[in-house]
């Protein structure tokens, strides 16, 4: 069950990031804004951001871009983990795969990941726009490595329990008792 709950995880996860990919086709023009603003790429998760100001809010913009990549990861570990809630039963395995949903390493994986392949400052609107990608591979992976861990928690929550109740039967049972009496 264990290993279906993971593996129906990860075709979850990689069932979104190719949609991600079918809805990539779509442009959107805002006035004022570059070309290539809203524009997706094939291979990456993009997100957009702009802030009104001249060039010296480029890192005030490149941080707000960070903030809504790590919204972006979160919401597709959200989807993958709501078409999959189903598998999970019992309070520890749900707070396992909570483990899951809160991720404390997100900002720092997006920080290293994060590429700013576009930004601009259009000086008609006083604005300064930003695009920051991640490649689609590359958050499989992290999810992927997360996923395996949260496997490998139930896992080992599942043998702890099973010894529990082995040891449990075993200094409850009278024939047990006199067998270890007869040595």
């Amino acid at each position: 069950m264990l290993e279906g709950l993971a593996l129906s995880l990860v075709k979850t996860l990689a069932t979104f990031l190719f949609d991600k990919y079918l809805r990539s086709t779509e442009q959107v023009k805002v006035d004022g804004a570059p070309s290539w603003y809203y524009t997706q790429e094939d291979r990456k998760v993009c997100t957009y951001t702009f802030i009104d100001g001249d060039y010296r809010y480029i890192d005030y913009a490149k941080q707000l871009n960070r903030k809504a990549m790590e919204k972006e990861i979160q919401s597709i570990t959200e989807k993958t983990i709501y078409e999959n809630m189903s598998y999970v039963k019992g309070e520890r395995e749900l707070s396992i795969v909570n483990n899951f949903r809160k991720d404390r390493e997100l900002p720092t994986f997006v920080k290293a990941k994060i590429e700013y392949p576009k930004i601009s400052y259009e000086n008609e609107v006083n604005r300064v726009f930003v695009k920051g990608c991640i490649d689609k591979e590359v958050i499989y992976n992290y999810e992927k490595r997360k996923l395996q861990a949260i496997t490998k928690s139930i896992s080992l929550y599942h043998s702890n329990s099973a010894f529990d109740e082995m040891d449990e039967k075993y200094h409850g049972n009278s024939l047990f008792e006199e067998l270890e009496e007869g040595f």
